[in-house]
């Protein structure tokens, strides 16, 4: 079989890209708003969980040390995390290891990252009472003062299965950057295309990248919202705008 650790090296390098994509709209601002945070200094630690009846065999004591017993990835992660915290402390003696002491983000990041991460993949077997748990918890705006969303402005979503363009477009539902609500009307200005919120008043760019390559697609005016076509890879991109997919068409 493929290494795993190689493996789960490649999906932390895959990872880290797409969160560098959206960092404006998942990383707060910091010093007066005038630096924005970055996940370049985010740590990505990858490792191997061996079920019960496998048997590892090193040749060397210190030989992937990362690949471990399932039951035995949980304390490890716990030392790990114990020691990044300890480089981030400002009372530690050796300031190069604070230097270079992985991104801690703060909660709100935190939250926002794990909605952005969670309305992406929809994996089986999810219930509805942990799905709704977690909105809950999440609240209506994560981030205070009207910065952006958790998501960039926009709620990803999957299309409906056995719908006709459901291999084709990948579709995306805008939310209030200010309030977090989805009931906008879709506006089109001199910047391009937004939506204008209908209980704040706010508005929220409408921006969309290529469910393929990652690339910026250029959006026209649909019903419902916008839509545009990658020009590297050629894969649809949809914003939904408003409550439903049947909003009148864009101005």
């Amino acid at each position: 079989m493929a290494d795993p650790l190689l493996q789960a090296q490649r999906q932390g390098l895959v990872l880290r890209r797409l969160l560098r994509a959206y960092t404006e709209e998942l990383l707060d601002k910091f010093a007066l708003g005038l630096v924005q945070g970055t996940f370049t200094y985010m740590a990505v630690d990858a490792f191997a969980a061996i079920s019960d009846n496998g048997t590892i065999t090193r040749a060397r004591n210190d030989q992937a040390p990362h690949a471990l017993k399932a039951d035995a990835i949980p304390p490890a992660l716990e030392r790990l995390v114990a020691t990044y915290r300890s480089d981030n402390s400002l009372l530690i003696s050796d300031l190069r290891n604070f230097k270079n002491a992985p991104r801690d983000f703060n909660d709100r990041e935190l939250l926002r990252i794990a909605h952005f991460l969670r309305t992406r993949d929809k994996p089986l077997g999810r219930s509805e009472p942990q799905e709704a748990a977690f909105e809950e918890r999440l609240g209506a705006n994560p981030r205070p003062r009207g910065k952006a969303p958790t998501s960039g402005g926009e709620e990803h979503r999957s299309p409906e299965e056995g719908s006709p363009a459901s291999s084709k477009v990948n579709s995306t539902r805008l939310r209030c950057k200010d309030c977090g609500s989805i009931e906008l009307v879709a506006k089109r200005g001199r910047y391009g295309p937004y939506g204008v919120c209908t209980p704040c008043g706010k508005n929220t760019a409408a921006r969309a990248r290529c469910a393929g390559c990652g690339a910026a697609v250029q959006l026209d005016d649909s019903p419902g919202g916008f839509l545009g076509h990658c020009e590297e890879c050629g894969e649809r991109a949809q914003i939904l705008v408003g409550t439903s997919g049947s909003n009148p068409q864009a101005h």
